[in-house]
């Protein structure tokens, strides 16, 4: 039996996030046991996950060999232990000369972004992507899963029962972010009108905050009252599974990229999230996830999203977020950009009339069918396009959104694959099919965004 050790200390959000890497660990390492080092503040949230068997805080951990280690963290207190246990193998992170550094190669890229700015910029991989190539590991898109305790069920049970929310359709709205990023919150005139017309829409409003907001809250509350909206929050000491389980009543969540939003995903809810000074690339959404971000975000991430500034908390609308509460199920599509390297062009399809962007050439894709992987999706639509087989999946290049006439919206995500050879042709589902250099792409009647895309795709070839 293989002994693994996973350090993975904080932040909270960031620990929940990390837990779908167990059941990509527990495939290749089947005869395992699992050890998790974590801190105090979250493990009681991880804690009845089935694939770990035992979890240590930084003051109990164990000091004996493993056979794998795997450190996700690059705080001083975790590369320390990754340093001090002996292990056949690491992966992920340790500290030199007082620095963070990686034991692998694949672990480098994720320690790059953190510190070369134009990296992060222009990184459209999310953070389990990260971690899983860090970790060596093939990338799947496992839902992160929390287990609610029994306690921690009856305790929401009984808060629904005592605020008189049965069969009412709930609003989980959480605002809070840590001092350390200050224009991280949406403005508090911004969520007082959002949460008066959320509650007028027939929504009844849960208010999620911490201890450091409940002086906030308060106020927010009483001026509500006054307009006659009456909300209902939550106990700021709430423990973690308490905080879970009250996430797990709400039929929507609205929040910031924080905790909540992490729980809220690993609980399969509709989440909508407001991005001011922070990525949205690399928060996976499991297609649960729509995100709205800030127009001025560029002007702020990374350099400046330390700062407070009265116009970038304000630059997300109301009436955008009240949108997205109205909207269907997203609609989840791929496509792909095939590089023929040779002559330095890539395949472009023509879609049919009759069909959403009628008449544009795009690349070959579609709509990923229920139950599918991306690569499932990616390998069906090409091959139905084109008669081409993928060999391997390069890199995702971007995501994307855009509006559907039914009022939904598709979510989607570009790759850059290679396939088995370069000998395309046309079927029905398309009208026509090229191979195209990048001059003559940006010449033709192409979807919005496209040549971006192409650009960026040249240069991951070319490496």
């Amino acid at each position: 039996m293989k002994k693994i050790l996973i350090i993975k200390l904080g932040a909270k959000g960031d620990v929940i996030r990390t837990l779908p890497l167990l059941k990509a660990i527990k495939e290749k390492f089947p005869v395992s046991e699992i050890s998790w080092i974590t801190k105090s503040n979250i493990s009681d949230l991880i804690e009845n996950n089935p694939l770990i068997n035992k979890i240590f805080n930084l003051d109990s951990y164990p000091k004996e060999p493993v056979d794998i280690l795997y450190n996700f963290d690059i705080e001083d207190e975790a590369t320390k232990i990754a340093i001090e246990i002996e292990a056949k193998e690491k992966c992920g992170f340790y500290s030199e000369q007082g620095f963070p550094a990686a034991f692998n190669l694949e672990a480098e890229y994720y320690l790059n972004t953190l510190f070369d700015d134009e990296l992060k910029k222009a990184n459209r991989k999310t953070y389990q992507e990260m971690m899983f190539e860090a970790a060596k590991l093939p990338h799947k898109k496992n839902l992160p899963e929390i287990l609610l305790t029994e306690k921690d069920q009856n305790y929401a049970k009984k808060f629904i029962e005592d605020n008189s929310l049965i069969s009412k359709k709930i609003l989980g709205i959480h605002i809070g972010a840590s001092p350390r990023w200050p224009s991280k919150k949406w403005s508090k005139e911004k969520i007082k009108e959002f949460i008066e017309k959320a509650a007028n829409l027939g929504h009844s409003i849960l208010f999620f905050g911490g201890p450091n907001e409940t002086e906030d809250h308060s106020r927010l509350y009483e001026e509500l009252k006054e307009k006659g909206i009456e909300i209902i929050r939550n106990n700021p000491l709430n423990t973690n599974g308490e905080f879970a389980s009250l996430i797990s009543v709400c039929d929507k969540v609205v929040c910031l990229d924080s905790f909540a939003l992490h729980v809220s995903l690993a609980l399969k809810k509709p989440t909508i999230a407001l991005f001011f000074c922070t990525t949205p690339h690399e928060v996976e959404g499991y297609g649960l996830l729509t995100k709205i971000t800030s127009p001025l975000l560029e002007s702020f991430f990374p350099e400046k999203m330390d700062l407070y500034d009265e116009e970038l908390v304000n630059s997300i609308s109301v009436q955008e977020v009240i949108g997205s509460l109205n909207e269907k199920a997203p609609v989840k599509a791929v496509n792909a950009i095939i590089l023929d390297k040779e002559n330095n062009k890539f395949l472009i399809i023509k879609r049919k009339k009759g069909e959403i962007h009628a008449n544009k050439w795009a690349f070959p894709g579609g709509v990923v069918k229920e139950g599918e992987s991306i690569e499932q999706a990616l390998s069906r639509e090409i091959k139905e396009e084109t008669n081409l087989e993928i060999e391997k999946i390069i890199i995702k290049i971007s995501e994307y959104e855009y509006p559907r006439e039914d009022g939904s919206k598709t979510n989607g995500e570009c790759y850059l694959v290679k396939t088995k050879n370069n000998y395309a042709s046309k079927t029905q589902d398309i009208e026509d099919f090229k191979w195209v250099d990048l001059s003559e792409f940006e010449k033709m009647d192409i979807i919005e965004g496209l040549d971006k895309e192409a650009s960026i795709a040249y240069l991951n070839n070319n490496k």
